[in-house]
């Protein structure tokens, strides 16, 4: 085999993964944000407060931010995650910008408001509490709710339903 040979099969090689680059990137089931549109997403807090009620189940808000390079690399994972978007179905899902978060679930926050963060609520009466087997065990002081990747986040969401509903 000439080099000529050898170039032309290089390229051709390259050609093809590009084209398997680019529908993997232009997946359609990611919305604006990049998150996955696999999963129900209500369009804001109140949505997922209502739904939670009406389904009777806990809500699990994601909080992160459009030019969090950390936020992206979550939204990939996150969204391809076909154990995320399996379990996600037994919650009210909501991902919200750090500035739409509401102030009262600001409150419950007692590790900081770093992006991006997964946490879980239970609607009780007009408030919502945080609930605490929804935190990342091993967690490092002040990252109790972030996830590095999907094995601790199933882990806290299989925790979060199993506990449900004695909250």
């Amino acid at each position: 085999m000439g080099m000529t040979d050898w170039l032309d099969r290089w390229f051709g090689c390259i050609n093809d993964w590009n084209d398997t680059l680019s529908k993997f990137i232009e997946d359609k089931n990611f919305d604006s944000h990049g998150m996955t549109t696999r999963i129900q997403w209500h369009q804001d807090f109140g949505q997922a407060v209502a739904s939670a009620v009406t389904r009777n189940v806990p809500i699990m808000l994601v909080v992160h931010a459009t030019d969090c390079r950390s936020c992206k690399s979550f939204r990939e994972w996150f969204s391809r995650s076909s154990g995320v978007i399996e379990l996600s179905q037994h919650f009210s899902a909501v991902a919200l910008a750090p500035e739409d978060v509401p102030n009262d679930v600001h409150q419950l926050e007692s590790d900081g408001a770093y992006v991006p963060r997964v946490m879980f609520l239970v609607p009780k009466g007009p408030k919502v509490l945080l609930v605490k087997e929804g935190a990342r065990k091993q967690a490092e002081e002040g990252q109790k709710h972030f996830f590095p990747g999907t094995t601790p986040l199933l882990e806290s969401m299989r925790a979060v339903l199993a506990n449900w509903p004695k909250y």
